[in-house]
């Protein structure tokens, strides 16, 4: 499955695919960020997975490994989006 991201505050996104992901992170690659780098992700999910419903997320969080050429992220807070819009309240995972 496809993942967009970004350090946090940069204006170019990258694609890569998701290696795995649960409701507290994602592990993705490959990647080139740096340990402790803030990310902002953008993936869709087929099913729920804990508090994140199926659908299109925006998500932040910081880079907690980074090993070869996959990077794991511990997710700080995710929204779902619905028609191109952030749903407040929904799938926060603070």
């Amino acid at each position: 499955m496809p993942v967009r991201y970004r350090v946090a505050g940069e204006s170019a996104w990258w694609t890569t695919q998701v290696v795995n992901v649960s409701e507290s992170g994602i592990l993705f690659g490959p990647a080139s960020v740096s340990s402790g780098s803030q990310i902002e992700l953008l993936f869709r999910c087929n099913v729920t997975i804990g508090s994140l419903i199926p659908g299109q997320h925006v998500c932040l969080g910081r880079a907690v490994r980074v090993a070869r050429d996959k990077v794991a992220v511990e997710f700080e807070v995710c929204r779902h989006l619905l028609d191109g819009h952030s749903q407040g309240g929904s799938s926060d995972t603070e």
